[in-house]
């Protein structure tokens, strides 16, 4: 099978999935570049080193206002499909690479789509909203690729039952979680002395730090000068957010605070192995990785109220109640404050759910399992 991926929007996600299912012999892998690819995707050669291979010639962004540079960019991509005789079309993240799938001049090359969370549970069913005439066409189109993909696959069961209830002519989504692919390799010199509480998501408006820094400046002073609050990304491109960031961190003057740069994947996962409590405040989630790292290391872990894959998340893990900082300091007090035998156990339930349910390699079978169905 010769496959293209549409991919840039999630980068890290991207790598991961595509490097694992290149390893299959049966597939032969290309990713198409695009403008969202080349403004995320800092190095392709990772992709390389996977054996992917990478388009000469880019497409930018699907635009309903400038149909001919679109229609122009349509012409480009079943050029390359003939090129490159591509059998299947994957698009990563259907917002906003399901909008190509339509376009495919080919009934005989197959589609896929893999939502992965906010595409699907958020920016999608925005366009189902609107009433303009913008929104209306790209709703249309999105339905038009999900009602005739091959497969589509979801990362969680509230993503599923979104697609189902926004496309009810769709096939029924296979369940393929982005997992962990243990044993974990981490670099364990440490980066921080203190204890600390960390906050391991990116600089971005969904990860919703401001809630974490309110919640932080309302702590019991003890829990804020025993711990240090670790946050990350503080070179990230969203510079006005990490501002914004700066700003509430520099206010509260009782927190210790360390702002790190972006860290490689060992390093966060050391992060996340010896931090006293890790706590995700993301406003739109799917199946996060961090939270099942932390699950697999065995390190505390609190959740937002957000409709999580009961299979992994139902326990073992935390949640607080509200949106508001008062909730989440009321959690952070009381999960550190926890005894050690009542939260070991809390710890083994989530080690064994995220073992179960969260095991990359098996995930990516099914994966795997649908692409060489396709090639019969």
């Amino acid at each position: 099978m010769n496959i293209i991926y549409l991919a840039g929007s999630a980068p890290a996600h991207d790598l991961k999935w595509i490097s694992q299912l290149s390893k299959n012999k049966g597939i032969s892998p290309y990713l198409l570049r695009n403008s969202e690819a080349d403004k995320n995707i800092i190095d392709y050669k990772e992709f390389q080193d996977s054996g992917v291979k990478i388009t000469e010639k880019k497409i930018g962004a699907f635009s309903i206002s400038n149909p001919l540079k679109t229609f122009f960019y349509i012409l480009r991509i079943n050029h390359i499909i003939r090129k490159y005789n591509i059998d299947l079309v994957h698009a990563f993240y259907a917002e906003p690479h399901a909008l190509w799938l339509p376009f495919l001049f080919s009934a005989k090359v197959k589609t896929i789509i893999t939502t992965h969370g906010t595409d699907i549970l958020q920016t999608i069913p925005q366009f189902a909203l609107r009433k303009d005439i913008i929104g209306r066409i790209v709703f249309k189109i999105y339905k038009k690729a999900f009602n005739n993909a091959d497969y589509i696959t979801c990362t969680s069961e509230k993503q599923a039952n979104t697609v189902k209830q926004l496309f009810n002519k769709a096939k029924s989504p296979v369940i393929t979680r982005t997992g962990i692919n243990p044993p974990l390799s981490f670099d364990d010199n440490s980066l921080i002395e203190k204890p600390y509480i960390l906050f391991p998501r990116a600089m971005r408006s969904l990860s919703n730090h401001e809630l974490a820094l309110k919640s932080i400046a309302i702590l019991n002073k003890e829990i804020k000068s025993k711990y240090k609050m670790v946050f990350i990304d503080s070179d990230s491109k969203n510079k006005d957010y990490v501002n914004n960031i700066r700003k509430l961190m520099e206010e509260d003057k009782d927190a210790d605070f360390a702002f790190l740069p972006a860290q490689p994947h060992e390093k966060i996962l050391s992060l996340i192995k010896n931090a006293a409590l890790a706590v995700i405040t993301n406003t739109s989630d799917g199946s996060p990785v961090t939270a099942m790292e932390a699950m697999y290391f065995k390190t505390p872990l609190i959740l937002p109220p957000l409709d999580y894959d009961k299979e992994l998340f139902g326990e073992g893990v935390f949640f607080f109640d509200e949106w508001k900082p008062e909730s989440l300091k009321e959690k952070i007090e009381s999960t550190i404050n926890l005894p050690k035998e009542k939260i070991n156990k809390n710890l083994d339930k989530a080690y064994n759910k995220v073992m179960e349910f969260g095991n990359f390699e098996k995930e990516m079978q099914k994966v795997e399992n649908i692409i060489m169905s396709l090639s019969k």
